[in-house]
């Protein structure tokens, strides 16, 4: 009743062992062990309801299931197809659908048909399950890589796609399926259909609603339709309405019956019948009929003599089942009618008396033979029954195995989907303890795990530099193991640490005068709870020498730079004071860099020749003044003269300048090493000599 008012579906009609087995499945995942105490948490929680519907549906399935089945299948479907003469589309019905893997090979199997018999008829199948998210999943088609144990290489190259881990139906494939959700006992099933694949949904029925379901079964099938069934169901006490294509593989062809079988589906068999239900030829001798109402029971309408014999043949012919015959029997002829009437009395007497004896001896015959009958008939008809009630004990025992091979199937299932995760969780734990482990002894850190009463639980090898620890102390107290440390401390802040979990980090040293840095932690699982204390010693030996090396380095580099600035103070006051006498003389003078330009000059130089301080300073000397000073006697001194002499003197040059006119002058030129310059210097020194005699 819960179950029904939460999710909507029946199940009472579904084989109580099925139920009981799921129920006490979810009692175990949910760790309960009374079943009352099951109600009413399936009452308060109704995420559960869900859950057990789920379980109920046992949802196993798989690409061509039973691959011998499919191809027996697919030979049936072949002849089918060439034997149908309508082109209307081929209509399947897969009820009980679950993710879909079944719908989507039969539609396969049709496609190969078709293409065989170079045929061109459109597919339609209908797919349908109680299960939403089975549909959704079916609706989507994809599927795991796996499938490639069940789905042969041509299939997947012809029907699917592969897209990294996964395969998916192509679209044309998808297409052809309508997935729905159905539920097959109360929802209006689909009609006119060619196939119905309905394997090992019956298994979970009861036999009543198994006997209610398979007429449905039949009449939405069409003529000749083909019924597929799993390997452990039947059409029971429906076989008369479906002709056996393949027993081992439970394949039925949909066959047409009198209308007086169609109205008696469901209902139990005929009764053995004397009625006559159609006369030919002359039968006047044998029978005669009697006046009054017509009565259609042969026994009625024989003649005299024959009626004790008839019955008894034909309740052997319906017993046994098979043709019968007696002797010779003498029957009453009407004969022409006597005249006088002495000779009436006389042979009605006679008549009368020959017909009292005789129908004293067919009586007793005949009361013979009926309790003989009755008998053979109450025991044939006990151990039809016994049949019958054997045949449905071993049917049900039957779908009972199937259907515990369905649940162990599933059960089996999601065992290797945990598993496969727990290897694959242990891998990952494998993977991260080895790196942790490397990564741990790469950097060469002393690391130990204890335990709440501080006891040894780990340790990486770094640390048996520090404490003498071996394999065989693991469970030992740590107060137990010797160090180097000179630490006396190390058991008050322990307990400290484990008292408070507040960390902990303090620098220590060992006897051979190196240090650590000591940093005490709680060790916490992934729930926060705390199992014990982590210790780790951090090598700074390395660091502290490189901190007093940086410091000494630091001060040598502070000593430099103050040696550095000095000269720069000194240097920049030499420059001042140089140019400061280079603007005292009174003649023209200019400092040169080794590639001609001019880097200063002094005032003198600037009145005589009349050009800018911002447009002489950093241009070749030959450049200034609109190239005036382009004058070959003066590259002959500077370029050829003074690089082979450290100077040159009183060299004469006459000239004429735009802008001043005619001059004589003097030149004189020396060349100077400058501590911060790559090249020498030239000064350049011009005095004018255009007025002497």
């Amino acid at each position: 009743m819960l179950l029904r008012q939460q999710t909507k579906h029946d199940f009472s009609q579904y084989k109580p062992a099925t139920v009981q087995r799921r129920i006490e499945r979810r009692m175990v995942v949910n760790q309960i062990d009374n079943l009352a105490d099951y109600v009413s948490f399936l009452a308060q929680h109704k995420a559960e309801a869900q859950a057990l519907f789920k379980d109920l549906l046992i949802s196993v399935t798989g690409f061509f299931r039973d691959k011998e089945a499919f191809v027996a299948l697919k030979t049936h479907l072949k002849t089918f197809i060439s034997q149908r003469s309508s082109t209307s589309p081929l209509r399947i019905w897969v009820p009980g659908c679950a993710t879909g893997e079944e719908a989507y090979s039969i539609v396969m199997i049709l496609k190969e048909c078709l293409s065989e018999l170079n045929q061109d008829i459109e597919i339609q199948v209908f797919a349908t399950d109680l299960d939403a998210n089975a549909i959704e999943r079916g609706r989507r088609g994809i599927y795991p890589i796996g499938i490639g144990v069940d789905v042969s290489a041509e299939r997947l190259e012809r029907f699917f796609l592969q897209n990294r881990d996964t395969y998916v139906i192509k679209k044309e494939l998808r297409e052809r399926v309508v997935f729905a959700v159905q539920d097959i006992i109360k929802d209006p099933p689909f009609s006119k259909v060619d196939l119905i694949c309905c394997r090992n949904l019956l298994i979970y029925l009861s036999s009543d609603l198994q006997a209610r379901l398979l007429p449905l079964l039949y009449y939405s099938l069409n003529k000749d339709g083909i019924l597929f069934l799993g390997t452990a169901e039947t059409t029971g006490t429906q076989s008369d309405f479906f002709s056996v294509l393949d027993n081992k593989w439970k394949i039925y062809q949909h066959r047409e019956v009198t209308l007086l079988k169609r109205q008696r589906l469901q209902f139990s068999p005929l009764d053995f019948q004397r009625e006559i239900s159609e006369v030919g030829g002359q039968t006047g001798n044998d029978l005669e009929l009697p006046p009054g109402t017509l009565k259609r029971d042969i026994l009625n309408l024989v003649r005299e003599g024959l009626r004790v014999e008839l019955e008894s043949a034909l309740r052997t012919a319906f017993l046994k089942g098979q043709g019968t015959s007696g002797s010779k029997i003498e029957v009453e002829q009407p004969e022409a009618p006597i005249k006088t009437k002495s000779t009436r009395s006389t042979m009605n007497s006679k008549r009368i008396a020959e017909l009292e004896q005789e129908l004293t001896l067919k009586n007793e015959t005949l009361y013979t033979s009926r309790e003989e009958m009755e008998t053979s008939s109450e025991e044939l008809k006990s151990a039809n029954e016994e049949l019958q009630s054997t045949n449905e004990e071993l049917q049900s025992t039957n779908e009972e195995l199937e259907t515990s091979r369905e649940e162990l199937q599933s059960t089996n299932e999601e065992l290797i989907t945990v598993n496969a995760e727990q290897a694959e969780k242990n891998d990952e734990l494998d993977k991260t303890s080895n790196d942790l482990l490397n990564l741990l002894n790469a950097t060469e850190i002393a690391t130990i795990f204890l335990d709440r009463n501080l006891n040894l639980r780990r340790f990486t090898p770094a640390t048996t530099t520090i404490f003498n620890l071996i394999e065989s102390d693991i469970g030992r107290p740590i107060h137990h193991v010797t160090s180097n440390l000179v630490y006396d401390k190390l058991n008050k802040d322990l307990n400290g640490v484990l008292d408070t979990l507040v960390p902990k980090s303090i620098e220590v040293q060992t006897r051979e005068a190196r240090s650590y840095i000591l940093r005490i932690t709680p060790y916490r699982t992934a729930e926060h709870v705390v199992q014990g204390l982590v210790l780790t010693l951090v090598d700074i030996s390395q660091e502290k020498k490189a901190a007093q090396e940086a410091v000494t380095v630091k001060a040598a580099q502070e000593v430099a730079a103050i040696k550095t600035a000095q000269k720069a103070a000194i240097v920049k006051a030499a420059q001042e004071v140089a140019e400061s006498l280079v603007n005292t003389v009174r003649e023209p003078l200019i400092v040169l860099d080794g590639d001609l330009r001019i880097i200063s000059a002094n005032d003198a130089f600037y009145n005589t020749f009349q050009v800018v301080k911002e447009k002489t300073q950093k241009q070749l000397i030959y450049d200034i003044g609109n190239r005036q000073w382009d004058i070959p006697k003066l590259r002959e001194l500077l370029e050829d003269i003074l690089p082979k002499n450290s100077y040159f003197n009183d060299y004469e040059v006459d000239h004429s300048f735009p802008t001043i006119g005619h001059k004589k002058m003097l030149l004189n030129a020396r060349r100077v090493v400058a501590v911060n310059r790559q090249k020498p210097m030239i000064l350049l020194a011009l005095e004018d000599i255009t007025k002497r005699k």
